[in-house]
């Protein structure tokens, strides 16, 4: 008595494509910290994707649609899929290609960077923006046309 096998050779091809797949965020839900991810000609259920950190110290940093992934499929189950976000094309190029610079550009036209070779670092905030540097009660507030200090108790020191 033979045995029967335990998937067909077209169910095992078909778990071997998904184990790896490139894809597009289809749809974002932000609540559940989860995505939809287009990837051929399917569209996949909701997945968890890969952030820096994910413990007590935590990043918030959600893919945006049509922004190009990985899918990782355990064993080629897409139910149990994550997705890597992070893959530059046309459509989203590197912001640079200065090797030491680190630069994120947001979609309002913030830029922060950091030259590591220059120890510079740069933040940009177009007109109408905001920066807030909070600790404990004193706050400093800076916009294009005024800036604020909330404080306590104020010393000013010479050195």
């Amino acid at each position: 008595m033979s045995q029967r096998p335990l998937h067909s050779a077209a169910e095992m091809l078909r778990l071997i494509h998904n184990i790896i797949r490139l894809g597009t965020i289809a749809e974002v839900d932000h609540e559940r910290a989860r995505v939809r991810v287009k990837t051929g000609d399917i569209t996949t259920g909701w997945l968890r994707w890969l952030e820096g950190r994910a413990g007590t110290t935590r990043d918030w940093d959600p893919p945006t649609v049509d922004e190009q992934v990985i899918v990782f499929s355990p064993g080629g189950d897409m139910h149990a899929a994550i997705v890597v976000t992070g893959l530059y094309r046309t459509a989203h190029p590197a912001p640079s290609a200065d090797p030491d610079l680190q630069r994120r550009i947001y979609p309002d036209g913030t830029q922060q960077q950091h030259n590591h070779a220059e120890s510079h670092w740069h933040l940009r905030v177009p007109a109408g923006g905001k920066i807030e540097l909070e600790i404990g009660r004193t706050r400093l507030t800076l916009e294009d046309d005024k800036t604020r200090l909330y404080t306590p108790d104020f010393e000013a020191v010479r050195t």
